[in-house]
């Protein structure tokens, strides 16, 4: 039950930083030629962060 709890957290605060970055990236999108890198680098953070979230809701 211990594990089941943590990994339901931990689902919750990937959730949470996936919205986040995702509010960035609107942000970014808006402006490319200002924010081409934070572009690139936000795009590679919210990929690993799914891909991380779609690892921990298969098991």
């Amino acid at each position: 039950m211990n594990q089941e709890n943590n990994r339901n957290r931990q689902i919750k605060l990937l959730k949470d930083e996936i919205e986040s970055v995702r509010s960035e990236l609107d942000t970014y999108i808006e402006y490319p030629d200002i924010f081409q890198e934070e572009l690139i680098i936000s795009s590679k953070k919210i990929n690993a962060l799914i891909n991380k979230y779609l690892i921990l809701t298969k098991e």
